[in-house]
């Protein structure tokens, strides 16, 4: 799968954060036991962090926006603008966030995710079989 294109370019320090489209099969949210234990391996913790925090300040009316602060948002997940970034651009790479060309300040957010694919879980296998080995019985707790 090809990286997707990510550019963000906070406007005077400030980006907006909107819903961005999420296909049917990505049906587990951020807070979900799911995304705990196998998107937080996948992502990493300052994207999945950042993700399950953006994710919480979007609402459900797809076409609100909330305006963020990028320093801001950096320290209040304790981290640095340059390293929120990476976490951004690595959201981006799992398809969890995007940006577009002619929106670069604003940053759209995926509200869920897909169960992990084969070759994820694959990887995960490899780093961690007994979490891998519980992965079907998660997929479909509640």
């Amino acid at each position: 799968m090809k990286p997707a294109t990510f550019h963000l370019a906070p406007v005077d320090g400030i980006i907006t954060v909107a819903v961005g489209h999420t296909p049917p099969g990505h049906v587990h949210r951020p807070d979900e036991t799911y995304c705990a234990y196998f998107w937080l391996s996948q992502l990493g913790p300052t994207s999945y962090l950042a993700w399950k925090h953006l994710a919480a300040r979007t609402t459900d009316d797809e076409t609100a926006t909330v305006a963020i602060n990028y320093d801001e948002l950096a320290r209040s997940l304790g981290t640095s603008p340059g390293r929120l970034t990476k976490a951004l651009q690595r959201l981006a790479g799992f398809h969890l966030a995007y940006t577009l060309p002619t929106q670069p300040d604003t940053l759209y957010v995926k509200r869920r995710a897909p169960t992990l694919s084969p070759g994820q879980l694959a990887r995960l296998a490899e780093r961690c079989p007994t979490l891998a080995a519980c992965h079907d019985e998660q997929q479909h707790a509640a």
